[in-house]
């Protein structure tokens, strides 16, 4: 009895574990993304200005 219920909290310990492995994961991706996020906003924010100031040499 006693053998069983020292298996079943090293399988809780273990499912813990495995879950805050996937939480970790799961939220270091959601970091990753808004990185990238933040860097695509900044190339297309270079992109607009390097645009309006090719256009602005065209008009003059």
């Amino acid at each position: 009895m006693a053998q069983s219920a020292g298996n079943q909290v090293l399988n809780f310990k273990t499912l813990r574990g495995s879950l805050e492995g996937l939480l970790v994961s799961y939220f270091g991706l959601l970091r990753t993304l808004q990185e990238n996020n933040l860097v695509v906003k900044y190339a297309m924010g270079l992109e607009e200005v390097f645009d309006k100031d090719v256009s602005l040499k065209a008009e003059s």
